[in-house]
């Protein structure tokens, strides 16, 4: 049997999945920030001067349940699954990945089982920031971004990174058997719209917070 790093799966699928979405154009050019200066709106000079409507949420109507791995999280279109197995020192641990693509983007929902020893280490913050450096060797990007958070009283973190070809933002969350991760990866900074924030935002994992 083939041995495979623990966690190499899901930390390579950024840059497996950009090929699949690339656009012509620079990717650099991407969503530019608002402007900071206000707008200001006299009503009682131009009544007819209106607020833009409200953009309606995103819609994420295909919901994914995993019951094996415990994790629920919404995606845009039908998801793919795809299920492995690494083969390694400490045993089989298998790993799932579903897949969701819309438009130039796609966007990824993974769970990677991990070695007891792995899971009883206390400081998560330092196991989610060796999950970051993990991700940025492997696919050779630089880090944009990041921060701590927490999702479903488990900590995590999120982070957004420029790799050859694209970006992509996720989130890592170490918790129950192993470590979840929720990605969209793209050819533009599209990867901060309100769709992608969405998605990420979406992961529920059951078993609540951890004692």
């Amino acid at each position: 049997m083939t041995r495979k790093r623990i966690g190499s799966f899901p930390l390579l699928v950024a840059t497996l999945l950009l090929a699949s979405c690339r656009t012509t154009g620079d990717p650099s050019e991407g969503i530019q920030p608002p402007s900071d200066e206000a707008v200001t709106v006299d009503r009682e000079e131009d009544p007819k001067q209106l607020e833009p409507p409200a953009e309606p949420p995103p819609v994420l109507p295909h919901a994914v349940r995993d019951e094996s791995s415990r994790f629920e999280v919404r995606m845009p279109t039908p998801a793919r699954l795809e299920k492995d197995t690494f083969e390694t020192e400490h045993g089989s641990f298998r790993t799932l990945s579903y897949m969701s693509k819309k438009e130039n983007a796609v966007f990824v929902a993974t769970f990677n089982e991990l070695p007891s020893d792995a899971l009883a280490v206390a400081n998560k913050r330092r196991q989610l920031l060796g999950a970051r450096d993990g991700s940025l060797a492997s696919t050779g990007g630089e880090l944009l971004e990041e921060f701590m958070l927490t999702v479903s009283g488990h900590p995590g973190l999120e982070m957004a990174v420029r790799v050859s070809g694209g970006f992509y933002r996720a989130r890592i969350v170490i918790a129950n058997e192993g470590m979840y991760q929720v990605l969209v990866a793209a050819d533009t900074e599209e990867i901060f719209s309100d769709l992608a924030t969405a998605f990420l935002e979406s992961l529920i994992i059951e078993n609540g917070a951890e004692p």
